[in-house]
């Protein structure tokens, strides 16, 4: 964008010899003649093609023009220089920045002459008649373009360096540059050329001649020979003048990043008041006092997926607003921002979601998806990390974390604060978020990681001056001192200020001029966000529906449409479908002797020491493990056939058959808790259900919908009660929390109690469980979670599911211990340990490691369809290897220490298929449920004429 056909006149003093001319001006300085102009400059990512639609980066103008060019490089490589030519006056707008520009390169103006005429706009062709004739009468070196040559008829650099010569005094050096030829210099009738050096591919040569011409000036003013000159200038100066170009580029950035952040402050300062003045109504969160992920200046790459930025904020709808007023302070958008998001942490899947459909279309971009620290205990954040994880999506969390949640401080509210080593098994990286050049330094880093590696987590650490909103006065929960004390001394505008002013990069008027003009912005669109009109009300209909249906209305817009219309209707149901199960207890026989056994070693995570891995048992013991886990199995195995003989409808989650192991978990945890200590499970619950004490028939009743049954047969495979037993759960991973709720209840009623709150790996990376992880850290709430670690999660097998397979580490800052769960007494083992541990500590996670040998998630579907019958069949090879089927496992063992004969254990075995058999066919013909029945357990004080829909034939669903 440089000037055409200026020139450019050392003043060395008076025409000499060649050996004077060669050490020409070593101490005078360079007078640059011509042209200053401001050059618009477009910044592109790639140089566009023809009829491309490729958008630009960005824009931004700077002083430009050969011989205001010059200058500037001269200046960086330590030149002395003074421009000469014509500057627009005060009047202009340009007038300041281009002489505090000149001024800060320590260029000398004082020769310029003032104009009233604004500056000239990028490429600008000076008369070669005044200028250039009058000029080579008086210079010791003159340059001129080719274009200028050309005007003359010469046809290519040798003539015209010849020719021009010819026109100048004898000492004078005549130099052209001829673009990708390369340059000719003429002195004396010597021709000296050099050929270009030619990059291998587009970049940007803004300036490129004139950084030639003020090289050239500088190695001639060090006293180089004019060969030298022409030939090896570039090894006098490439290392500062790099230098001095990333210095310039630094102090056009640092002047962004202050006036980026002045912008918001100035605005969510203006917003404040806009709120008090009750021009804004409803919620506004400020940004203020919050360091900000600078965009990338160069490439905007990034998608942004944030939370609660203000702009269009006026009360009633501004059709200016970027949402047409629609959206307020938590809803705006725009190309590849998708927004502020209301619900707290709910942006975070979404933005692993915008991850994906990026990696899914092969592009090189990320995703920076921005939460706070009052939303880092949000399940769907971790089920977003596990994902984004999983399928090493190229997403950058960033979790700012300014200290509160609304009015919670971050150690109330959090069981660890290290927000950065919240994503387990996501890399993290803690940046002082007050210092907006570490949050660029830690982003560019993000970016690169996330595009080979996958995601990453980071925690800006900062601080917000206001409450969570105008209407929070914050002073429930902090000093004003406090605030004070932040501003003081980490305030991110004003340590960029400190480096701007240190570095010399800018002047305390360049500054105060930055905060000016960003204040009077910023007045200036506020007050004409209160006088722009409102939007009108046929647009309250738009931006629902892609194609609105037919008659389509909005409830409040159109006077003829109430709530009451728009209640839903409910559809009639065909039929009351219920399920229902039974279950019982046996106990066995008593023996003295005693017997020693060794279990595989634990594996913990956040504890010095485990459990013991040597067990020690009585006979008696050892006869009621083997009986519970035999009528677990025997239990489940006639639970089967009365699914395929449809005695038991629905879903039917076994606890054996299905999942080889799982009873020794039920039996190995039961035995080292008292029926003080309270239960909650999954759906698949029938092997706690007879731990906990309903017997044989209470279960298979319930599986066939008896009234004998457990829960009256409503509650069928998935829901069945007793005391401190709070069932199965059929919403998948809903227990979690509500086992830390029984815990807490405990603690509260001070007593020395614990809840075991089991779940399966299916439901391992469920949002809720880590909220409930959180929730029982902080409070230190006596919990034992487990984790029975089948392998599969329905058909897809854990490491396809979850990013982390280890699951007794997924606690965090929870303490775990992964158990062998085929193994009934390592069970018992750790549940004693963790007992007692929770009782003083806090929480623990358990993970039970089993197999599902039979069949499929539930009696509805067959093992093969998600496994080779090869793996099945090597697994139980395996198996029988190494005992890992629970039940002969204690056979073996009670056998091998004499603690009963094979006759003992076959009469155990022939008593409990017996009781089995004896229970399942009492609970095909029991009696079902008399209507009546079904009015009971919905309300503990049902109100007057209750009535429940499909079971009084007068009640229809259309009359709701």
């Amino acid at each position: 964008m440089a000037t055409r056909g200026s020139c450019l006149i050392p003043v060395t003093g008076s025409h000499g010899d060649e050996t004077n001319s060669t050490n020409v001006g070593i101490q005078q300085p360079v007078l640059c003649v011509g042209l200053t102009v401001v050059d618009m400059v477009t910044v592109a990512e790639a140089y566009p093609s023809e009829d491309s639609d490729q958008r630009a980066v960005r824009f931004y103008k700077q002083r430009g023009g050969n011989a205001s060019n010059t200058c500037t490089v001269l200046s960086h490589l330590g030149t002395k220089c003074e421009y000469l030519g014509v500057l627009p006056d005060s009047s202009s707008p340009e007038h300041s920045w281009l002489i505090q520009d000149f001024m800060s390169l320590g260029v000398a103006i004082k020769g310029c002459v003032f104009s009233d005429k604004p500056c000239p706009v990028a490429t600008v062709v000076v008369s070669q008649q005044t200028v250039a004739q009058h000029a080579m009468s008086l210079a010791d070196v003159v340059f001129f373009s080719k274009d200028w040559a050309r005007s003359q008829g010469w046809t290519d650099m040798h003539m015209a360096v010849k020719e021009a010569g010819r026109m100048c005094p004898q000492n004078t050096t005549v130099v052209c540059p001829w673009g990708d030829e390369g340059a000719a210099a003429w002195h004396k009738d010597d021709v000296i050329t050099v050929q270009a050096v030619l990059p291998e591919k587009v970049v940007d040569t803004l300036g490129a001649g004139d950084t030639f011409i003020g090289g050239f000036l500088h190695a001639r003013t060090m006293g180089l020979p004019l060969e030298e000159t022409m030939s090896g200038f570039l090894d006098c100066f490439e290392d500062a003048a790099m230098q001095q170009k990333q210095l310039l580029r630094h102090r056009e950035e640092a002047l962004q990043y202050y006036r980026d952040m002045q912008i918001i402050r100035q605005m969510e300062t203006k917003a404040n008041e806009m709120y008090m003045e009750r021009v804004i109504r409803g919620f506004c969160h400020l940004y203020a006092g919050e360091g900000v992920v600078p965009k990338d200046k160069d490439k905007k790459e990034f998608q942004t997926c944030t939370v609660h930025v203000v702009e269009e904020e006026a009360d009633k709808c501004r059709a200016s607003g970027c949402a047409k007023g629609k959206g307020g302070s938590m809803h705006m958008y725009c190309t590849n921002f998708y927004g502020g998001n209301g619900i707290v942490g709910a942006q975070v899947p979404l933005g692993a979601g915008i991850a994906l459909a990026m990696k899914y279309s092969k592009k090189s971009n990320v995703c920076v998806t921005v939460y706070g620290d009052g939303a880092a205990n949000q399940g769907q954040i971790f089920e977003a990390f596990n994902m984004a994880k999983l399928l090493n999506l190229p997403c950058i969390f960033v979790c700012e974390n300014n200290i509160y949640g609304m009015g919670t401080s971050a150690e109330r509210a959090s069981a660890n604060t290290d927000f950065y080593k919240r994503g387990d098994y996501i890399p993290g990286i803690w940046v002082d978020g007050m210092d907006v050049l570490a949050v660029k330094s830690a982003t560019e880093f993000a970016k690169a990681f996330v595009l080979k590696n996958g995601p990453i987590l980071l925690e800006a650490d900062t601080y917000r001056y206001y409450g969570h909103s105008p209407a929070d006065t914050q002073a429930s929960y902090r000093f004003r001192e406090e605030v004070q004390e932040v501003r003081d001394k980490r305030d991110p505008i004003n340590q960029m200020k400190k480096r701007i002013l240190s570095a010399e990069l800018a002047t305390v008027d360049d500054l105060q001029n930055i905060d000016k003009e960003t204040g009077q912005e910023v007045k200036v669109a506020a007050e004409r966000s209160k006088v722009d009109p409102e939007l009108p009300v046929e647009e309250v209909f738009t931006n629902i529906y892609h194609q609105p249906p037919p008659d389509f209305h909005v409830r409040g817009c159109d006077p003829t449409i109430n709530a009451a219309t728009l209640k839903p209707v409910l559809k009639e149901r065909s039929s009351l479908f219920i399920e229902s199960w039974t279950l019982g207890l046996l106990r066995g026989c008593s023996y003295a002797t005693e017997a020693t056994f060794e279990t595989r070693p634990f594996k913990l995570h956040k504890l010095e020491n485990g459990p013991s891995t040597s067990v020690k048992i009585t006979k008696e013991e050892a006869l009621q493990y083997y009986r519970d886990m035999l009528v677990i199995q025997q239990m489940e195995t006639k639970a089967h056939e009365m699914c395929m003989e449809r005695v038991i409808r629905g879903f039917c989650h076994l606890y054996f058959r299905q999942v080889a192991g799982l009873e020794a978990v039920a039996v190995g945890v039961e035995h080292a808790i008292t029926k003080e200590d309270a239960v909650i499970t999954s759906h698949r619950a029938h092997g706690w259900t007879y731990m906990r004490g309903v017997s044989v028939l209470g279960i298979m009743a319930e599986l066939a919908g008896k009234a004998s049954g457990c829960a009256k047969g409503k509650g069928g495979s998935m829901h069945m009660y007793c005391t401190n037993f709070y069932g199965g759960n059929g919403i998948v991973g809903a227990q979690v929390p509500l086992g830390a709720g029984i815990a807490f209840a405990m603690k509260y009623s001070k007593k020395s109690n614990v809840c075991v709150t089991v779940y399966g790996d299916g439901a391992a990376n469920q949002g809720q469980i880590f909220e409930a992880f959180n929730m029982a850290k902080l409070l230190d709430l006596p919990c034992i979670f487990v984790c029975e670690n089948n392998l599969y999660g329905m058909g897809t097998l854990a490491e396809r599911a979850s990013a982390n397979t280890d699951f007794y580490k997924r606690g965090d800052y929870i303490p775990g211990i992964w158990v062998d769960g085929v193994d009934v007494l390592a069970v018992k083992s750790a549940t004693e340990f963790a007992k007692a541990f929770v009782l003083k500590n806090g929480p623990i996670l358990l993970e039970a490691s089993t197999y599902p040998h039979k069949y499929f998630h539930s009696n509805i579907k067959f093992l093969y369809s998600f496994r080779s019958r090869e793996e099945v069949l090597k697994l139980d090879e395996i198996a029988y290897e190494w005992t890992r089927e629970p039940i002969r496992d204690m056979k073996k063992r009670i056998l091998s220490a004499e603690l009963a004969t094979v006759d003992d254990l076959q009469n155990i075995d022939n008593e409990i298929r017996q009781e089995v058999k004896v229970a399942a066919e009492r609970s095909k013909i029991d009696p079902e449920l008399p209507v009546e029945e079904v009015y009971t357990n919905i309300y503990h004080q049902p109100p007057p004429d209750f009535r429940v829909r499909g079971c009084d034939p007068t009640i229809k669903a259309a009359t709701r």
